[in-house]
């Protein structure tokens, strides 16, 4: 009895042995999994999502169980443009980490990307409705995106207006709300109300002056209610804040109708 159980005390022994070793190598490998997750993480903040990637992928082979490091694989596939791989790794961080609200944003923003509005639509919808989500007006804004394309006009603005109605509860107005703006002048727009979107994409412009595409959106809308002289200074405000672009060339086609002896 005594020899019986002696062994199996030490057999006791050698699984406790066994389990702490198990536990040591799996924290070794969090750790060293860890150390190249940050060079990947480096390299995505530099911009340069080949070594990115290449980073990251031998960080999950060491320990893919990583919420972070998942998420970060999405990322860099996303800015590769290999959108369905980006989806991939956005759903394995949120099968790690259910209430992962940042992979969550980068999934919805992804499917956005691939005009999968209807995916899109459900994460967005989930971030909006989490109490906890500290940044709904994001969620809001791209639900407005989303339905805009989706020609569902009177939802869309309904988004756009609850981002702006957090703007109005105090918050500082910055180029998220002017984002809005522009996406709510849009649907009017699309809807035939040209003077209700004259104001919203004029206020728009107001906030974020230097942004060509609204530049580009106000002159249409001046050229449109015959206001000429307006409508070549907004063109021209295009062609200034950005030369190169396709919208300068486009502005310079207005021009040269509007203003072709000046």
């Amino acid at each position: 009895m005594r020899c019986w159980l002696n062994q199996w005390c030490l057999s006791g022994i050698i699984i406790l042995i066994v389990v702490a070793g198990c536990a040591d190598n799996l924290k070794k490998s969090k750790r060293q999994s860890e150390t190249i997750r940050n060079i990947g993480e480096a390299y995505l903040i530099e911009g340069n999502y080949t070594a990115a990637l290449r980073e990251l992928l031998k960080a999950e082979k060491i320990y893919p169980d990583d919420a972070i490091l998942q998420n970060y694989l999405g990322l860099g596939y996303d800015a590769k443009e290999h959108y369905q791989e980006a989806v991939t790794h956005f759903k394995k961080a949120l099968d790690i980490q259910h209430d992962y609200a940042l992979a969550y944003n980068n999934l919805g923003a992804t499917y956005l990307k691939m005009k999968e509005w209807d995916a899109a639509i459900n994460v967005f919808k989930k971030l909006s409705a989490n109490i906890l989500y500290s940044t709904p007006h994001f969620a809001n804004l791209n639900l407005g995106w989303a339905y805009y394309n989706k020609y569902d006009y009177a939802t869309s603005a309904d988004y756009y207006q609850k981002v702006i109605k957090h703007y109005q509860d105090g918050f500082t107005k910055d180029l998220v709300f002017a984002k809005a703006l522009r996406g709510l002048g849009k649907t009017y727009l699309a809807t035939g109300n040209i003077g209700k979107a004259e104001k919203a994409m004029e206020e728009a412009l107001s906030i974020a002056p230097d942004s060509p595409l609204l530049s580009m959106d106000v002159a249409k809308i001046r050229e449109t209610l015959g206001k000429r002289e307006q409508a070549i200074a907004a063109y021209r405000k295009v062609i200034k804040v950005a030369p190169d672009s396709e919208l300068a060339v486009e502005a310079k086609k207005a021009l040269s109708v509007l203003a072709p002896a000046e």
